[in-house]
């Protein structure tokens, strides 16, 4: 659960965080061992558009929902991110 930063949050914004943070480590240039949902997408974990694109595809794959990465360029937080996917999943995660 992000290092555990939201164990006071709704359960379906923790499991929404939860399923997006290997998923932001596994793409991110910048430090990713403390992952805080008000955290930059671009300033904190470093994802460029080539990253972005990476990760956008990596979500399709996870989730099964179509991402554009020009749409996660909107996204300028890891909060911001986990909402724009639960809005494509049916899931209210925020």
């Amino acid at each position: 659960m992000l290092d555990g930063i939201l164990a006071n949050a709704e359960p379906a914004a923790s499991r929404m965080l939860d399923a997006l943070a290997p998923l932001l480590r596994a793409h991110a240039s910048g430090a990713t061992a403390d992952l805080a949902p008000e955290h930059d997408l671009h300033a904190d974990l470093g994802l460029d558009i080539i990253a972005l694109a990476e990760l956008a595809v990596a979500i399709e794959e996870e989730f099964g929902i179509d991402v554009d990465a020009t749409d996660l360029a909107a996204c300028r937080t890891i909060r911001a991110l986990g909402t724009f996917v639960a809005d494509r999943t049916d899931q209210n995660a925020f």
